[in-house]
């Protein structure tokens, strides 16, 4: 009966979790979620072609802002689609997909608000390890 009260909460927690931020699920962050079709071909990344038509585009992606330096203002940090109190590192299935975000000026904290950022998304095909998403030159907007 413990198993069973136990499972159901879970269920009902990642649902609640799912149902709330279902609203960033926005047509760029599907598509670059389709990164999980990726295949390495001799060390470098091949990607979806639906994915591969944002690289160099300027998009508008909402989400929520993951330090990766301490600070009260970032320039720098990962953009998700999930806030960072339901740990986006962690969970089964796939990580979700997440961008690196380098803004013209230190504008952000790290609180538990939606923001929204546009800038120009490259896509790293090298294979080397870092970002795969990165957003230069981003602004917040409103």
């Amino acid at each position: 009966m413990r198993r069973i009260l136990i499972f159901t909460f879970l269920t009902g927690l990642s649902s609640a979790i799912f149902a709330q931020h279902a609203g960033l699920s926005t047509r760029e962050w599907e598509i670059l979620a389709s990164r999980n079709e990726l295949r390495p071909v001799k060390g470098k990344i091949i990607f979806p072609s639906k994915l591969m038509e944002l690289n160099n585009q300027v998009i508008d992606l909402p989400g929520y802002v993951i330090p990766v330096k301490t600070g009260s203002k970032f320039d720098t940090f990962m953009l998700s689609m999930v806030p960072m109190f339901s740990c986006p590192y962690c969970g089964s299935g796939n990580i979700p997909p997440m961008v690196e975000v380098h803004l013209l000026k230190s504008e952000v904290s790290a609180d538990s608000d939606i923001i929204s950022v546009r800038g120009k998304l490259t896509i790293n095909d090298s294979g080397n390890g870092k970002s795969e998403f990165v957003i230069n030159n981003g602004r917040i907007v409103e």
